[in-house]
């Protein structure tokens, strides 16, 4: 996969989205989704890179819990076949309830 690709893979879920954060004054009202890379997870061999992985993070936040909205990215993850993890949280001071998904993305450079 390309970065590209991971971008319109969140992007068919159909929500409003952002790497990492929404630029600051542009708040959106939940459910929306934020993505990011935090960290390599590559295959060594031989004293190099032998295949670039990234972790990637979806994380989808909803005021209450929507298991229609979970579906849709699991439908994604599952289209793109990505395994993957989910666990819940709920944010007190936003009330609001993350679901986070985990997975590893074998990331090819852009042509």
């Amino acid at each position: 996969m390309t970065t590209r690709e991971v971008t319109e893979m969140i992007a068919s879920i159909g929500l409003p989205y952002a790497y990492y954060q929404f630029p600051e004054n542009t708040a959106q009202a939940p459910p929306v989704i934020c993505f990011y890379y935090p960290k390599s997870r590559n295959f060594h061999a031989d004293d190099e890179v032998y295949t670039r992985a990234e972790e990637l993070i979806i994380e989808l936040y909803t005021p209450e819990k929507r298991f229609d909205l979970e579906a849709k990215v699991e439908e994604a993850l599952n289209a793109y076949g990505l395994t993957w993890r989910r666990e819940e949280n709920f944010l007190k001071s936003e009330h609001l309830i993350v679901e986070v998904y985990r997975t590893v993305v074998p990331l090819r450079r852009e042509e």
